[in-house]
């Protein structure tokens, strides 16, 4: 069976549905492989469309369709030659043979079928998917179901070479996005073991998702990726050995915290985090804490974070000494060794099939960026504009120093709360002070002996329970202090978090899909830069490029009174509408090629002549200028919290100093009660 529809653009495109054009399908439609202007393309036919959505995603295409499979064009019912209902959407293909699931990455089952894959590719994998989300951030889009269905890792050439891998979000229809003054348009759909659990229980689609919870999500699947488990499976938990795992999510279950509920553990036959790194498992314990699930999520490492750390991991990667099969941070203990050392058993099973060194000096292979700008255009590029390159590049490591310091302040911010919860949990109430209990007891036996054996001695007996009262009382008044001591800290530790969770750090995330070089990243969109000006320059000439006043054989005086007729005055129009010239009436293929023929011809003088052109450009043309100037107050604010948090870190240190004295003073007139007894 086969059905015609059209674009957006006029063009045609037939799709034949069988079962081998079949890609897949699921709740909101169905995928299949087609044919658009010479290109193999997918499309997807949808059930329930919502057309302002699709057009707004289609804006979006240009500038994320690197990393998703956003709509390239809308299409709609070919009713007699004109269009009639939207019925979906044509993307790019992702080529099956190029390309791997996520879900296929956490299964070691299926990583055995992967030629060379290692656990260097399993940390560039996690990179490049952390890389693909903060570009997407950087564009306002919350992707919203984040998912290990929806990524692939689609590589330039063949599959075993991991270097050139790129992460791909699919499903965009259900990306969360908001048009520029208007509509909200909602993710609908989530997967409960990848969903943040501020989101649990809501309905999805009237609740608005902030970054944060694809951040949840983002974690959630590096973790899988670099540990091969999900971060709240494989636990031991004692009270609910059965509970779900969606359920662990809700309560912020997870074992790997700094202060785990009584009773949970991780299993001794998965790595933990810790042996990765500290900035990896800090990372992992603010995206789970059972604190930063609930109250501020906005703690949790961004996109552009993760890129930073595991740009850093991936260059510290090494072969295992033991076994040819594993790879390991530099000077740390292979984490899978240690594993199938605990089990008995190979649980990890990367492939076999590279040579092995025995050597931990040799690094994984070089990060490869089709985002680099070419040498060839670094030597003018930065002749004309070596001040502009000096300026980003201070920009730019300025804003990695403040995302480091963010870092820094949340994980001292989650180290001050661990030591209030051991406070309270040693000094919250009078029983963690003096057995009660027992004096009590201790002193009514004491009596009953003397009474039987010394009679007479009842002054004794007064002056022990004078004692013993003293000692309760100071016992009664050191906790009411302390807790009202505790509980003022614990408020402004609160203020802390809340107020760097509310942060907006989102001018700082600027250029983090470039290399790791802060150098080649300032030369990236230094060269982004100049391009747009020249497009933008390009596209005037266009417009005062009138099509009245071509001489093109087959187009006389009517011909061109009817491409203005349908809005066609200039060459710019008619570069925008190149595609689709032959849905006006009389205008054929033929006519339309010489028309192409002849506007490839104006363009290319135009080009000539931007050869040596120099841009005025500044800083503020590289850099939004919103969040340019949002630097210095976030620099300000990051340094004000820095200096609560080290006062926050001097009232702890005093809340401890009284802690001791009250606990020599204790201890002065319990020994004074002991020596009359």
């Amino acid at each position: 069976m086969a059905r015609t529809f059209l674009t957006d653009k006029g063009e045609s495109l037939s799709l034949q549905l069988t079962a081998g054009s079949r890609l897949g399908a699921g709740g909101q439609g169905q995928v299949h492989t087609a044919r658009l202007g010479g290109e193999v393309v997918a499309v997807k036919l949808m059930r329930k469309i919502d057309a302002d959505k699709l057009r707004a995603l289609n804006k979006l295409e240009a500038r994320c369709g690197a990393v998703t499979t956003l709509p390239r064009r809308l299409l709609y019912e070919n009713e007699g030659g004109r269009p009639g209902c939207l019925a979906g959407y044509a993307m790019r293909l992702v080529d099956r043979n190029r390309s791997v699931s996520a879900a296929r990455l956490f299964n070691f089952e299926q990583i055995r079928h992967l030629p060379h894959y290692t656990w260097a590719d399993a940390v560039l994998a996690a990179l490049r998917l952390a890389e693909s989300v903060a570009t997407l951030h950087r564009h306002g889009v919350v992707i919203g179901d984040l998912n290990p269905e929806n990524v692939l890792f689609e590589a330039a050439t063949t599959l075993a070479d991991t270097a050139t891998w790129r992460a791909i979000v699919l499903d965009t229809d259900s990306f969360q996005i908001k048009e520029f003054g208007g509509r909200h348009h909602h993710c609908p759909v989530s997967r409960p073991l990848y969903t943040a659990p501020e989101l649990i229980g809501c309905d999805f689609s009237h609740s608005w998702r902030q970054v944060s919870a694809d951040d949840f999500s983002l974690a959630v699947l590096i973790y899988q990726l670099l540990l091969h488990d999900h971060p709240y499976d494989n636990a031991i938990n004692d009270s609910e050995p059965d509970l779900a795992v969606a359920a662990k999510i809700s309560c912020g279950l997870y074992p790997h915290a700094a202060m785990p509920p009584l009773g949970l553990r991780a299993s001794p036959f998965r790595p933990a985090p810790s042996q990765i790194s500290e900035a990896i498992d800090q990372a992992f314990r603010r995206s789970f804490s059972a604190h930063a699930n609930r109250r501020t999520p906005g703690l949790r490492p961004f996109a552009v974070e993760w890129v930073g750390l595991l740009r850093e991991l991936h260059g510290q990667v090494v072969p295992c000494r033991k076994s040819r099969h594993h790879h390991h941070p530099r000077g740390r203990e292979c984490l899978w060794c240690g594993v199938d050392e605990r089990s008995g058993q190979a649980i990890s099973r990367f492939p076999n099939a590279l040579p092995h060194s025995g050597s931990t000096s040799s690094a994984p292979p070089a990060v490869a960026e089709a985002t680099s700008p070419p040498a060839a255009a670094a030597g003018p590029l930065l002749h004309r504009y070596g001040g502009l390159h000096r300026q980003l590049l201070v920009h730019q490591q300025r804003c990695r120093w403040l995302i480091g310091l963010r870092a820094e302040l949340a994980a001292k911010l989650l180290t001050l709360e661990r030591s209030l919860a051991e406070l309270h949990a040693q000094h919250g109430d009078a029983a963690q002070w003096i057995d009660r209990t027992a004096l009590e007891r201790r002193l009514s036996s004491k009596a009953s002996w003397l009474r039987r054996h010394v009679l007479g001695r009842g002054g004794s007996d007064a002056q022990r329970q004078e004692s013993l009262g003293r000692l309760l009382q100071f016992v009664d008044e050191a906790v009411k202090t302390f807790l009202v001591f505790l509980d003022w800290v614990q408020s402004r530790h609160e203020h802390l978090l809340e107020h760097l969770a509310a942060l907006d750090l989102t001018p700082l995330d600027h250029g983090s899909d470039h290399p790791a070089d802060p150098a080649a990243e300032a030369l990236a969109l230094l060269q982004s830069a100049v391009e747009q000006q020249q497009e933008a320059w390009l596209t005037r000439q266009l417009e005062q490029e009138m099509i009245r006043s071509w001489r093109i054989e087959g187009f006389g005086a009517r011909r061109l009174e009817l491409l203005e007729a349908h809005g066609l005055l200039h060459a710019e129009h008619l570069r925008r509408n190149i595609d689709r010239l032959t849905v006006i009436p009389g205008i054929g293929k033929g006519l339309q090629d010489k028309l192409k023929v002849h506007l490839a011809a104006v363009m290319a003088g135009h080009r000539w002549q931007l050869k040596d052109r120099t841009w005025p450009l500044g800083l503020e043309d590289l850099i939004d200028l919103a969040g340019f100037a949002r630097l210095a107050a976030l620099e300000d604010e990051l340094q004000v919290l820095g200096k609560q948090l080290k006062r926050a870190d001097q009232y702890l240190v005093k809340l401890n100093e009284q802690v001791a004295s009250k606990t020599a003073e204790r201890d002065r007139l319990l020994n004074a009660f002991l020596a009359i007894s």
